[in-house]
């Protein structure tokens, strides 16, 4: 897991090429103008989807994992509480890059306006959950392949 002030972002190219991709269009877009739903940036490689939702209570909610992509979050609008598992038992089928654990939480992390945070694929993690404050999202999930 990486977090860091959006300022920074541009600390942290060098480490895949598809994260050098998607960390430059980060660089050089307004997020605030992106649609809601999915926009492409390169093909299956780099995607970004844009949602709008309420953050919430998340206890006892299963933490969910991918194999083949980073997620990067950055929030457009709202706070969240994103919270992280270092191992959990499986408890749904892994499909369409997404698993699903039990465990108990060993970080938490929160995140606001200008900052975001890189979930490393196979990284235990679980959003959207309430920080008790401004639970309304517009968030941008990139979705960038390993």
């Amino acid at each position: 897991m990486i977090c860091d002030k959006i300022k920074n972002i541009g600390d942290y190219l060098g480490i895949n090429n598809n994260l050098d991709t998607a960390i430059e269009f980060i660089l050089g877009n307004d997020l605030k103008s992106l649609p809601l739903g999915k926009t492409v940036i390169d093909g299956d490689n780099i995607y970004v989807n844009v949602v709008a939702v309420q953050a919430e209570d998340k206890s006892g909610a299963n933490f969910e994992y991918h194999k083949d992509y980073f997620d990067i979050h950055i929030n457009i609008e709202g706070n969240e509480k994103i919270d992280f598992a270092f191992s959990g038992e499986e408890c749904k089928e892994y499909e369409y890059d997404c698993g699903f654990v039990s465990g108990n939480i060993d970080l938490s992390v929160e995140l606001g306006q200008g900052v975001f945070a890189i979930c490393l694929p196979n990284e235990k993690h679980r959003p959207a959950c309430s920080c008790g404050k401004n639970d309304y999202l517009r968030k941008a999930i990139f979705k960038v392949k390993e």
